[in-house]
């Protein structure tokens, strides 16, 4: 869906608008189903000093994998996981 609204000419269509609004809503639903299902199980296997440096660990991967100050912008530099490697 999202390579279909990226390559669409017709972005102001309403078939393009109802696709677009579709796509939000299934983000919207992953969200939810993240913050109420993962989140809630890491908080009941991981004490909070445990989740702070996994969380810091997330984001200094997040940044290497945006390629934040080196120029790359993220390209080439995913390395499974959603672009987070054992060494994270």
């Amino acid at each position: 869906m999202l390579a279909w609204l990226a390559k669409s000419r017709k972005s102001g269509s309403d078939e393009w608008h109802a696709r677009a609004k579709e796509l939000l809503s299934l983000l919207v639903r992953h969200v939810e189903v993240e913050q109420n299902g993962m989140f809630k199980l890491m908080g009941e296997h991981f004490d909070h000093d445990a989740l702070t440096a996994l969380g810091r660990r997330f984001l200094a991967a997040k940044v290497r994998a945006a390629g934040v100050g080196d120029g790359s912008r993220g390209r080439g530099r995913n390395r499974g996981a959603g672009g987070m490697g054992a060494t994270v």
